[in-house]
Parts: C-alpha cells; sequence; structure tokens
C-alpha cells in the first residue's frame, strides 16, 4: 500500500505539476521561492497543496504522499525545505474557514504538517517548529482577518503536533493565547469571534490540561463573556454561542483531552502519507514528560517562542490600547464579580467544610473516616 501511493503521488504531479497554480503567495515568500534552487520543486508542493483544498479528504493521500516525496528529495536543500513550510503555513491563515467546500483550510494543513511531522525524520524539530515560531512573532505585520485564521490554525496545529514522547509543545499553547488577547481588542465582529469560538472547541480541553494556559483561558473566557453580555456589536446567535462555549467549559468541554501515541525516533517514514480526520487529535500533554525535550528542542523553545512572554505588552500599538479602552470598563466590572464569586465560593466551602467537621466530631469521634477514592 506504501509502494502504491508513492507510484499515485508521482502520477499526481505528472498530471498537474506543470499547471499554473491558483494561490499566489506573499511577495515575500514569493521571492524566496524564485530564488530557490529547488523552485521547481516548491511550485509543485504548492499545486500540492492547491489539491488538497480543491479535491477534499478522499483524495489527500494521494497528495499528502506527492508533498511528502519532494521534501524528502535529496536535491531539496533545508532551506528550500523551509521555504515549503512557510508556504503550507501562509496558506493556512489567509484562507478563510468556510472558503471551500471540499475542504477546511486551517484542519487539511495542519493535519498535512502533523502527517509530515510524523513520516520525516526530524521535520517537526527543524522545520515545522520554528517556522511556527517565526509567523507567531511577525503575526502583528498582517492584516487582521489573516491573524484570526492563524489562532484557528495553531488551535489545530497545537492538539495534533507532539514529540516522539506523546508530549504536547505547551508554548505553541502559548502563543495561541496571545493571539487571541489581541484579537479580542480588534473591532468585534461576528465572524471573528465564530472564528474564536472554533479554536476553543478544537483546543479547549487541551489547554485546560496545563495550569498556566487554563490560567489565561479563564480570562480570555470571561472578556468574551463580557462581549455576550454588553457588545451591541455582535449578533445574538453569536452571544449564544459565547455562553454555550463557557458553559460546555464548565462540563469539561464534554470530552477528554485528547491524547496520542508515544512514538519511537526511528519511526519517521511510516504511515504511507494518510491524514487523521478532525477526530483523531493524535496528541497529549503531561508536565511529567516536559524533561524529555532534546537540547535541541529545548534550544528551540528558548529561541523562538520564549521571546513572546517577554514581548507581550510591549509590543501593542496605539489603536490596540485605545480599542481595549472602549470595553475595558465593563471587562473589569466582569473580572471584579468573578473574584468576588470566587472568594465567596471559596469562604462558603470552608464555612461548610468547618461545621462539617463540627458535626462529626460531635455525633461520634471514634468513628474511622472513610477514604476518600
Amino acid at each position: 500500500m506504501y509502494q502504491q501511493q508513492e507510484d499515485t503521488g508521482i502520477d499526481a504531479f505528472a498530471q498537474f505539476g506543470q499547471q499554473s497554480q491558483q494561490y499566489h503567495p506573499s511577495p515575500e515568500l514569493s521571492e524566496q521561492i524564485n530564488a530557490s534552487k529547488c523552485s521547481p520543486y516548491l511550485t509543485e508542493i504548492l499545486v500540492g497543496c492547491e489539491q488538497l483544498i480543491a479535491e477534499g479528504e478522499e483524495d489527500s493521500p494521494t497528495w499528502i504522499s506527492a508533498i511528502r516525496q519532494r521534501f524528502e528529495d535529496p536535491q531539496m536543500d533545508e532551506v528550500s525545505k523551509k521555504i515549503g513550510v512557510k508556504l503550507i503555513i501562509e496558506m493556512a491563515f489567509t484562507m478563510e474557514p468556510n472558503q471551500f467546500r471540499t475542504a477546511d483550510p486551517q484542519n487539511t494543513f495542519s493535519n498535512l504538517l502533523k502527517t509530515l511531522s510524523y513520516e520525516v525524520k526530524d521535520f517537526l524539530r527543524v522545520f515545522i517548529v520554528p517556522t511556527l515560531g517565526e509567523y507567531h512573532e511577525g503575526r502583528k505585520q498582517l492584516e487582521n482577518d489573516s491573524r484570526v485564521y492563524m489562532a484557528v490554525f495553531y488551535a489545530e496545529v497545537f492538539v495534533k503536533l507532539t514529540l516522539d514522547n506523546g508530549s504536547r509543545f505547551d508554548k505553541i499553547g502559548a502563543a495561541l493565547a496571545d493571539q487571541i488577547e489581541e484579537i479580542l481588542k480588534f473591532q468585534p465582529k461576528d465572524e471573528y469571534m465564530k472564528c474564536l469560538l472554533r479554536a476553543f472547541k478544537v483546543a479547549g480541553a487541551e489547554l485546560d490540561t496545563s495550569e498556566d494556559l487554563k490560567l489565561r483561558a479563564d480570562h480570555i473566557l470571561t472578556i468574551m463573556g463580557g462581549y455576550a453580555k454588553g457588545s451591541p456589536l455582535l449578533g445574538d446567535s453569536v452571544k449564544a454561542q459565547i455562553f454555550s462555549l463557557i458553559e460546555c467549559r464548565t462540563r469539561g468541554w464534554d470530552r477528554a483531552a485528547a491524547r496520542g501515541p508515544v512514538r519511537s525516533s526511528a519511526g519517521a517514514g511510516g504511515g504511507g502519507g494518510c491524514v487523521a480526520d478532525r477526530g483523531e487529535h493524535d496528541s497529549s500533554f503531561d508536565d511529567s514528560t516536559d524533561n524529555d525535550l532534546t537540547e535541541e528542542e529545548r534550544q528551540f523553545l528558548e529561541s523562538h517562542l520564549e521571546q513572546v512572554e517577554s514581548r507581550r505588552g510591549a509590543e501593542e500599538d496605539y489603536d490596540e490600547q485605545e480599542m481595549m479602552k472602549e470595553f475595558g470598563k465593563f471587562v473589569k466590572e466582569e473580572l471584579q464579580q468573578a473574584e468576588l464569586k470566587s472568594t465567596s465560593e471559596m469562604l462558603q466551602k470552608l464555612e461548610i467544610e468547618k461545621d462539617t467537621a463540627g458535626a462529626a466530631t460531635e455525633t461520634d469521634e471514634t468513628t474511622p473516616k472513610t477514604e476518600e477514592k
């Protein structure tokens, strides 16, 4: 079956490799593609990505196999491979989620990166994650629409990309939180809020597996709840969906956080180019596995994404601050109410525990306590 997919991948490019592409990369990326000594291969990768979107899930294994072959070609140098990854990521955040009937760009291209990370040795560490870090750092140069679509894409890759030991990149989750917090400072739009709702539906359960990311999600959802209660710019349907999302979270997202396989480093290269569907987020997050990162992976996290924390707030432009002021008072009240509620619940819980302990002592001090399971 693997050889058959190899053959179909070659046939696919023989049929479509010379046709003119429909997607036009950004000027900067186009220049890099044209200057690359592997420009023909990069053009074929572009055509393959277009066919993934045009033909949908049914033919995706054929095009995944064809794209992987180009990345694995001995003539493809590391610079060209990184340009190819840039192309995939750029297509993911410049295409509207509901633009095509056959495929969803953010889901499709996150699945493509997931498959390449499984099948091409060191592809995740050397090419995918550093490039995600670069695009995240340069996000403020993009149009608002692209930044919103980028958040949807980062939600997808946060769930789907894992290390060989099965652990998730927590810093990608932090980047996602950064992006959402910034988007909430844009002029409110139903379309933007729907994208943020989708991002939480995709990655909410996984964000809550990290204490730090869970706290950031608390803050984000409080702001979204404030919009749902007080913004005249959002439709009633979107407001209802926000309340529904917040309620869903109180139920534990109605699903467990996705878990994925622990892969051996020798396993890269197998799998035959198949792409998992949206329901198979093969990844997990466990704080106990963080110490299993390789030195190269740790260096990446420090050099590419750790800068996000130190830069947050320092790069906020004037317009974003002005937008924040417009709804800041309302959100502040919401946060204060949430804090008062939390404090009240904590005090009430302590009072109940005190009363319960006193009653138990008066009833029978010799009765042994039942061990909590």
